[in-house]
């Protein structure tokens, strides 16, 4: 005889598919856990350079960051360019 569904045993059905569902996503191949190529896609992903402000780096050592991150493009503060330009 099937158990009537109480509340609780809902929410238990509910966590266990939940669980299921990001186990799924877990276990897809590294390939497609990867962002599609800037060339392939208009989307592109820009590094706003407030984001690693605190560490002081100057410009040149942020757009090589932004790059080894896979970042598409940099979105620099004005006085990061204008301390660059003097």
């Amino acid at each position: 005889m099937p158990q009537p569904m109480t509340r609780r045993r809902l929410l238990a059905h509910a966590g266990l598919a939940a669980g299921a569902t990001a186990a799924m996503h877990t276990t897809l191949p590294a390939e497609e856990h990867r962002r599609p190529s800037a060339k392939n896609t208009a989307f592109r992903y820009c590094l706003n350079t407030s984001t690693v402000r605190g560490q002081k780096l100057g410009i040149e050592q942020e757009i090589d960051l932004a790059a080894k991150a896979g970042y598409d493009a940099i979105e620099p503060w004005i006085n990061e360019i204008d301390e660059y330009v003097k």
